[in-house]
């Protein structure tokens, strides 16, 4: 068991839903999940303080999925938002965003190049890092804990759910 192995199993417990009378497409924990996967949500919510957003769970599953296909967990190289009115946005989802940009701008510097959106984009490149780095620490734990003996404990609805053992 290696950490691809397991992103690719903590993905397969994420399905994209759309909103009622919308078109828009978010992600979603399946009914049943393993109790480890729910506390890495928890705790990439700032354990609570942040309601479950869009924006933290899109990146888990784009992070699992990049882990999945074998991108090294200490240099993942990851990009902002190419688009000003997707940078906005994301900016605009939250308040704790804005926290997000101020700090990327007291650590690098304001964005010489690219003015407020640079600082836009550094901030949410801040956050990405957090989200990988905590989505990385929760693997590793859990293969920790699967290396002792520790097996899944699902939570949530067994219907139609494989429950999964390590190899």
């Amino acid at each position: 068991m290696d950490i691809k192995e397991l992103a690719e199993h903590a993905r397969s417990f994420f399905e994209s839903k759309t909103r009622p009378n919308s078109e828009e497409i978010f992600w979603s924990m399946t009914r049943r999940h393993p109790s480890w996967v729910r506390d890495m949500l928890f705790h990439i919510h700032d354990d609570g303080d942040i309601f479950p957003d869009d924006y933290k769970y899109e990146y888990v599953v784009d992070f699992l999925d990049l882990l999945s296909d074998g991108v090294d967990p200490e240099e993942p190289q990851l990009e902002p938002d190419p688009y000003t009115h997707d940078l906005l946005k994301w900016l605009g989802s939250h308040s704790v965003r804005i926290g997000y940009v101020d700090e990327a701008a007291e650590d690098f510097g304001h964005s010489a190049n690219g003015g407020v959106v640079g600082d836009i984009m550094q901030g949410q490149v801040r956050e990405k890092e957090e989200v990988f780095n905590l989505v990385v620490e929760a693997l590793k734990e859990r293969l920790e804990a699967i290396e002792g003996g520790v097996e899944d404990e699902f939570e949530g609805d067994p219907k139609g759910v494989k429950e999964w053992r390590p190899r």
